[in-house]
């Protein structure tokens, strides 16, 4: 008779080890709103400002990740300074973004001057 493999159950395994903690509802509402704008989920969230904190400490060497650090660094308060410093006009507003994450890209070392 032949064996029957049964299908795990649950979640792969991962080089990772899980954590638990407790956190205030004032810190659960702002993870929430970190999740939400790097789209991702409450794990993801605790993942990246935990990486960046131990980064920006010197904890851990820094990983680029361009398109999260991006939604993050840039936001409505800088759109809306974009359009007051150079007009309605898109084109003219799309040629300053690109100019400035150019220069944020190369001032994080994503790309060389």
């Amino acid at each position: 008779m032949s064996e029957i493999k049964k299908n795990p159950v649950g979640r792969p395994a991962v080089n990772a080890t899980p954590l638990t903690v407790r956190v205030t509802p004032e810190l659960l509402e702002a993870v929430d709103k970190l999740a939400a704008a790097i789209n991702g989920t409450r794990p993801d969230a605790l993942r990246y400002a935990l990486r960046t904190y131990m980064e920006s400490d010197g904890f851990l060497p820094h990983k680029p990740r361009i398109g999260q650090d991006l939604l993050l660094n840039f936001t409505r308060k800088d759109a809306e300074a974009l359009k007051n410093a150079f007009g309605p006009d898109i084109a003219v507003q799309q040629e300053a973004l690109e100019d400035l994450v150019r220069d944020w890209l190369v001032q994080r070392g994503y790309l060389k001057d």
